[in-house]
């Protein structure tokens, strides 16, 4: 089997286990990641010593966590949201409200306006991430379009985060030249609440 085939198996049975959680196990426990994550986007921004901090998020398909009450909760951070802009590629664009700002773009995903300020990837200080399934240590294993990961090559110095719930944590996940390991993970259930990789302190990469 090869790794292509081998990832997308578990793309599949992922996507099976996440349609058995429902939307209100969803809610509840995308509650309990953005209240975990909370304390470690407040620490990047009281160690950062000049400006906003700068923090991309996601709006939330079906089944993915929900981060979007974060905006409401920390208006003191300048959050981004990714626009598709072409195969593989997307801008990070300013958000302020998000029930008012974010319109259904690629694949029905909620998108901010063009219009709205831009991000480079490189001035984000914090990069909150989707995917399909994650390991302990930081492996991703996204949709397989390439979005994240051209964004991780143009911000070597961001925190990259996954967030995630339980039935999407592996012990092992394949992997390939392009594919990022990421700093740490969000994740709801049992047992530890953030993994942090290689001794990461989100306060030691503020810039």
């Amino acid at each position: 089997m090869s790794i292509q085939e081998e990832k997308d198996n578990i793309r599949k049975q992922v996507r099976r286990e996440l349609k058995l959680l429902g939307a209100e196990e969803v809610a509840r426990l995308s509650r309990i990641i953005r209240r975990r994550a909370v304390p470690y986007i407040t620490g990047l921004k009281e160690r950062k010593k000049e400006g906003s901090l700068k923090v991309a998020a996601f709006a939330a398909r079906p089944f993915e966590v929900d981060l979007l009450p974060l905006v409401a909760l920390m208006p003191e951070i300048e959050w981004y949201f990714p626009l598709c802009t072409g195969p593989g590629v997307m801008n990070f664009h300013r958000v302020w409200k998000t029930s008012e700002e974010l319109l259904p773009g690629y694949k029905g995903i909620r998108e901010p306006r063009a219009e709205a300020p831009i991000a480079h990837p490189s001035e984000l200080d914090l990069i909150i991430s989707p995917g399909v399934a994650f390991t302990r240590d930081g492996k991703r294993l996204g949709f397989g379009k390439g979005f994240y990961d051209y964004a991780f090559t143009l911000s070597p110095n961001s925190v990259k985060i996954g967030v995630c719930f339980p039935c999407q944590v592996k012990s092992d996940l394949p992997q390939e030249e392009h594919d990022f390991v990421l700093d740490a993970i969000v994740v709801a259930g049992e047992g530890r609440n953030v993994d942090y990789i290689d001794g990461l302190s989100f306060g030691d990469n503020a810039k």
